[in-house]
């Protein structure tokens, strides 16, 4: 739903997405450097309260330098949160249930996709991005609850 934010960056919008791909590369490898340093738990925990922070100016302006910054920040801890999430769910489920966890949360994660284009135009423009700090919240207070599995 972020990405349908670019379109408040003046300039070619091909050029803005490419942009917002290389932060979210960035923000996909940065996190599996700060995964080996502070653990899984706390790597998933930073980066959604990093991506809430970045996401809450897109409520209070219109500026196009802080929106556009707004936009990076977003992609890139929210890919980074999606890898940690992604590559941790071994960690944390037992083999028997990756494919049913991993199917559960494509299977969401594809429902969210087809409603992000409507969400992100509803009026006024502060229920998108609340809608996204909701769930934002939601997940870090679930990651909270996640504890690994004992041998």
């Amino acid at each position: 739903m972020v990405a349908f934010y670019i379109k408040y960056v003046g300039g070619d919008i091909y050029v803005n997405m490419l942009a917002t791909c290389v932060s979210d590369l960035v923000g996909i490898f940065g996190a599996g450097v700060v995964q080996r340093c502070v653990g899984t738990k706390n790597t998933f925990l930073v980066f959604l309260v990093a991506a809430f922070g970045t996401s809450i100016p897109l409520l209070v302006t219109r500026d196009v330098v802080i929106v556009a910054i707004s936009i990076f920040g977003c992609k890139l801890f929210l890919g980074g949160a999606f890898m940690v999430s992604y590559y941790s769910n071994s960690e944390f489920f037992p083999a028997l249930f990756t494919p049913f966890a991993f199917s559960v949360c494509s299977f969401i994660a594809h429902i969210f996709a087809c409603l992000a284009p409507e969400v992100a135009e509803l009026k006024p423009e502060s229920i998108p991005v609340s809608t996204m700090l909701a769930l934002t919240l939601l997940a870090g207070t679930v990651a909270l609850l996640l504890e690994k599995p004992t041998k």
